[in-house]
């Protein structure tokens, strides 16, 4: 067997191990299922700015922050306050339960 001959079936045998174009079963060659050839119509770059505008609201992160604090917080005046501890000091109560009620 002659180098050239020898050293072209060394690099057939690689070829076919490490190809991924072609599966070996059982000593024999099976050609891979066909890839489908279909091109992509978007980038990748494109579906992640597609997608980035999908997930971007109207609104800001501190505009969203202001709202819950609105709807959530309801702003007592002192009035309101006053009117509260009176209600609460109407009950019976006694002189020390008076005294804790006015120190919170």
């Amino acid at each position: 067997m002659s180098e050239k001959s020898f050293f072209s079936s060394i690099c057939s045998m690689f070829k076919s191990i490490f190809s991924s174009g072609s599966q070996q079963v059982l000593g024999k060659l099976v050609p891979a299922t066909p890839i489908s050839q279909a091109q992509p119509t978007m980038t990748g770059v494109a579906r992640y700015l597609e997608n980035l505008t999908d997930k971007v609201s109207s609104t800001t992160s501190v505009e969203r922050y202001i709202q819950n604090k609105l709807s959530s917080v309801q702003a007592i005046t002192g009035v309101e306050r006053y009117i509260q501890n009176k209600a609460k000091l109407a009950v019976a109560v006694t002189g020390v339960a008076r005294y804790i009620l006015n120190q919170s």
